[in-house]
């Protein structure tokens, strides 16, 4: 109970409390996956990487679900190594890029860690931090990264138990992003990080420029 420690570890906690359950919708999708084809929500990275030798060694960092890689900070100083796959990813915590494939070192303090997303990626986040019981389809903000001209992307957010999900395809056309909805309640569209484009009418296009 961060409480009894002190005021910063009430902070801590309620900041990665909140990053949880903002990643919700993602997090239901991956577990899905693992309940329907066996693939762990937490993978080496090798297994999303195959093709990269670099990966088959590492045990310091995981892909969770097919779309981020973690790096978790073991040193007392926040020192920590993280190795980034070909292409360049977004960090989710302060939206700064990542060129790989290499190796990088940073320092974090107590309420942050290498958390990236991966390029081509359209991250299903919730914009309610409140609680985890509650319809994932309501309140969806489609974060889009690094998605390359003509790349379409669909992403399926579960409903309760006994309805059908919510599914969201997002086609990148020029220096627009094309998003269309169905089984969605109030959902918006963003580049990367930054605030999200409200939807109308189970459609919206944004256009990356003004974006």
């Amino acid at each position: 109970m961060p409480w009894l420690v002190d005021e910063e570890s009430v902070e801590v906690a309620r900041r990665f409390t909140e990053l949880k359950l903002s990643l919700m919708p993602y997090l239901a999708g991956v577990g899905e996956e693992a309940h329907t084809d066996g693939i762990p929500v937490m993978r080496p990275m090798a297994v999303e990487f195959p093709r990269d030798p670099a990966t088959a060694g590492i045990a310091t960092q995981y892909a969770l679900g097919p779309d981020l890689v973690v790096a978790p900070v073991f040193t007392a100083d926040g020192t920590v190594d993280v190795y980034v796959p070909e292409g360049r990813w977004t960090s989710l915590l302060d939206g700064s890029v990542l060129v790989g494939p290499r190796w990088y070192r940073q320092q974090h303090d107590v309420d942050s860690l290498p958390l990236l997303v991966r390029p081509g990626t359209v991250l299903a986040t919730g914009e309610r931090v409140d609680r985890p019981d509650r319809d994932l389809r309501e309140g969806l903000v489609l974060r889009a990264f690094e998605l390359t001209d003509g790349q379409h992307v669909r992403v399926s957010v579960p409903g309760p138990v006994g309805e059908e999900p919510g599914v969201i395809d997002v086609e990148r056309r020029g220096r627009t992003l094309h998003a269309t909805a169905s089984g969605v309640q109030r959902w918006s569209l963003a580049v990367g990080t930054g605030a999200g484009l409200q939807a109308t009418n189970d459609r919206v296009v944004l256009d990356l420029d003004r974006a």
